[in-house]
C-alpha cells in the first residue's frame, strides 16, 4: 500500500502539523535495546547510514527523535536499509546522493517511512517531497508531530519500525515527553548530511535472544 496520496491530502489541511499524524498499515510494536543494540548501526542527527541485513546488522536505531526528522528507505526484495535524520530541508544534492545510494544497492522495491517533527513544525516536509521525487518509492509510514520524543529501531530483515524501549520496559506516562527546547535544537541544525558508512558489516556477535513484542 501507498499512503503517499492520503500524506499529500493532509498536508493541504489547514490543521496540518497542529496535530499528530500517523498513517500507517498495522501497529508499531516494542523492541528492548538490550535485546537487539549488539545486533545494531544507530544513526545520528545530520547523519545517513546504510546497512545490509545481516544476522550481526539487523537494526537501525534511532533516539531521542523530536525536532528532526528521520527517514528511511527500505529495498523489500535485497533488505538493504537507508536511514537518515534531518535538522534542515534536505538539499538536492544529498537527495540525490541517497537516490544514487539506492539505485547502486539495486534497491528497485522500496518502502519509505517518515518519523519525527514536533507540533507546529513543518518545515521539512519539503525534504519528504523531494526524496520521494528522487526515489520514487512507496510511503507507508508517517508518524508525525506531537509533543513527544520517539526512539526507534528499523529491522533490515522484515522492513518493520518498533518503539525502541532504552529502559528495557515500556515507558511510563511523561517519560517521553520532548526536553529538547527549540533554542537547543537551533545548534543541532545542519545544512548537509553525513554519509556515515557504506556497506556495515561487522564480526560476530554472539547468539541474542529473539526479539520480543511487547
Amino acid at each position: 500500500m501507498d499512503l503517499w496520496n492520503a500524506f499529500i491530502g493532509e498536508v493541504g489541511k489547514s490543521d496540518f502539523q497542529n496535530k499528530k499524524l500517523d498513517l500507517r498499515t498495522g501497529n508499531r510494536w516494542n523492541a528492548s535495546v538490550g535485546q537487539i543494540a549488539d545486533r545494531s548501526v544507530e544513526v545520528n542527527r545530520n547523519e545517513a547510514r546504510f546497512i545490509k541485513y545481516s544476522e550481526y546488522n539487523r537494526y537501525m536505531l534511532a533516539r531521542e527523535i523530536s525536532h528532526d526528522l528521520f527517514f528511511t528507505v527500505y529495498d523489500v526484495d535485497t533488505r538493504k536499509l537507508i536511514g537518515g535524520r534531518l535538522t534542515s530541508v534536505i538539499s538536492k544534492d544529498d537527495a540525490v546522493r541517497v537516490a544514487a545510494l539506492a539505485l547502486k544497492e539495486r534497491m528497485h522495491n522500496t518502502e519509505m517511512r517518515i518519523i519525527g517533527l514536533q507540533d507546529g513544525e513543518a518545515d521539512l516536509i519539503g525534504s519528504v517531497e523531494l526524496l520521494h521525487k528522487e526515489l520514487k518509492c512507496r510511503l507507508i509510514e508517517v508518524d508525525l508531530f506531537g509533543g513527544e520524543m520517539r526512539h526507534i529501531a528499523m529491522d533490515a530483515s522484515t522492513g518493520s519500525s518498533y518503539n525502541l524501549l532504552l529502559l528495557n520496559r515500556i515507558y511510563r506516562p511523561g517519560e517521553l515527553a520532548n526536553t529538547v527546547t527549540a533554542q537547543d535544537f537551533e545548534a543541532m541544525k545542519a545544512s548537509k548530511l553525513n554519509f556515515a558508512n557504506g556497506l556495515v558489516d561487522g564480526p560476530a556477535a554472539g547468539k541474542r535472544a529473539p526479539l520480543k513484542h511487547h
